[in-house]
């Protein structure tokens, strides 16, 4: 049976010339397997970008940042390519901006739109699977360089896309199984699709992790073993954050369930990347591009060998409370309904929701960049202005997940924690799916709160 492994490699495996080396080791050490390789953008190129179709829409100058982006980019290449690998990539790179440049001095012109942003962010990805294949040639590894709109075929929500995944499964097949058949690594671009009129589109955050999910989903049959590998530079998911739970250990194997539950509030892992993996029942795991041959990292799979317990906490540090308290005491239906309606209208999004039976009192989360936003939709809303006083205050958002929450003993120990640290919580809601329980808390209680909870379930002493 076929082995294939979808590897893929995040900013901070693409720093330099010793990350690169990491990465040969990486394809020697899976050498026996067929791989495929998906490939983020440079650390901090996307943000740059980002930040040049701002300027560009706001008509004020982004040649500082260009000058940034070119720079790393032809920093990486004198550091790790030679002749004529390096010559090759540096015409690629002027190329690139060339056209980089059209499309801000377009946004420049006639102001952003969703569909030009995707074209501007897009540069980040195309410009580092570029290097990474001619470095892979460098390296006398047969490699061939795809881009992702080429059989990555999406809706058209410019910047959050979804593929379409019937026309995306055989694209994907068409292209990578005669290359693997070959010996043939195909290095790919993440982040990057395309919608059915052809227009480049991006998959949002977590796009690059995405793309790779994706992959393993569509290449996955009876005549293959296949898992992904997603390459970091941490030991995989961690029980809490150890710059503030110092005692915080890896979570060697969770179920599918349990990783997108605590994949909210880490950086390490979107949930959208569960869903294609989980559907064919493929392993994914994190690794730590610094420990390549260690056994310390987290596989995520169909069972948990944890189930009962608590396994980890994560945590949102600035996140808005909002409260629609109604001043009538009565009750008023309706209201979740009116509340989601109008962020929906504005793209908010609520990430937990908790209230009363009677509708009285109604407290829901968004980003702390669309409090305001949020608190004058609702203020200035005929129904809200008429019945609710609306107040948001900043707090600290902290979710506590494992299949064991819904045990009356792991609440108690929840409460007893906050009880004796003497912690206020301003607000709790529990997943239907009895993984995830979540808890709003005061900005300067959040670290004492997260370092408390770790201690009384003992993530320190995690079966591993």
């Amino acid at each position: 049976m076929q082995q294939i492994v979808v590897m893929q490699f995040g900013v901070s495996c693409l720093r330099n010339a010793t990350t690169f080396q990491k990465i040969t080791e990486v394809l020697q050490k899976y050498q026996e397997s067929n791989l495929v390789l998906v490939v983020s953008a440079l650390p901090g190129i996307v943000d740059l970008l980002d930040d040049c179709a701002d300027k560009a829409d706001a008509c004020t100058s982004y040649v500082q940042d260009l000058i940034l982006i070119r720079r790393q980019h032809l920093e990486l290449i004198e550091e790790i390519l030679e002749e004529p690998y390096k010559t090759n990539t540096q015409n690629f790179l002027d190329d690139k901006f060339t056209q980089l440049e059209d499309i801000l001095e377009d946004i420049e012109e006639y102001g952003v739109s969703d569909s030009k942003l995707d074209i501007v962010l897009s540069f980040g990805e195309i410009i580092s699977g570029y290097i990474m294949n001619q470095f892979l040639l460098s390296k006398q590894i047969e490699s061939e360089y795809l881009l992702g709109d080429k059989f990555l075929i999406t809706d058209s929500k410019y910047n959050n896309a979804l593929p379409i995944m019937n026309v995306t499964v055989r694209k994907i097949r068409t292209l990578l199984l005669p290359l693997l058949k070959l010996d043939q690594l195909p290095v790919v671009t993440g982040f990057i699709g395309r919608n059915r009129e052809g227009h480049l589109t991006t998959l949002g955050v977590g796009g690059t992790e995405f793309t790779a999910s994706l992959i393993a989903y569509c290449l996955k049959d009876e005549q293959n073993e296949i898992k992904v590998i997603l390459w970091k530079d941490v030991n995989g998911i961690l029980t809490a954050d150890p710059r503030i739970v110092p005692s915080a250990r890896t979570i060697k194997q969770i179920s599918y369930a349990e990783a997108k539950e605590i994949a909210i509030g880490t950086e390490f892992i979107h949930p959208k990347c569960i869903r294609p993996i989980q559907n064919r029942g493929i392993p994914l795991e994190i690794r730590n591009i610094n420990d390549i041959t260690g056994s310390n990292y987290t596989t995520i799979q169909k069972d948990s060998i944890n189930s009962d317990k608590i396994i980890g906490i994560t945590y949102q540090e600035e996140v808005t409370m909002v409260s629609a308290i109604s001043e009538s005491t009565v009750e008023i239906p309706g209201v979740l309904a009116k509340i989601f309606d109008l962020m929906g209208q504005n793209n908010i999004n609520i990430t937990m929701v908790s209230q009363g039976a009677s509708e009285i009192n109604t407290t829901f989360v968004v980003d702390a960049v669309d409090g305001d936003i949020a608190k004058e939709l609702l203020s200035e809303s005929e129904f809200f202005k008429e019945w609710f006083d609306i107040r948001v205050a900043d707090v600290s958002m902290i979710s506590v997940v494992g299949e064991g929450i819904n045990n009356p003993k792991n609440l108690e120990k929840m409460f007893n924690a906050f009880h004796t640290s003497n912690i206020k919580t301003l607000a709790l809601s529990q997943a239907s799916d009895g993984l995830n329980i979540t808890v709003l808390v005061k900005k300067e209680d959040l670290s004492k709160a997260l370092q408390t909870l770790h201690h009384e379930f003992e993530l320190d002493k995690l079966e591993s």
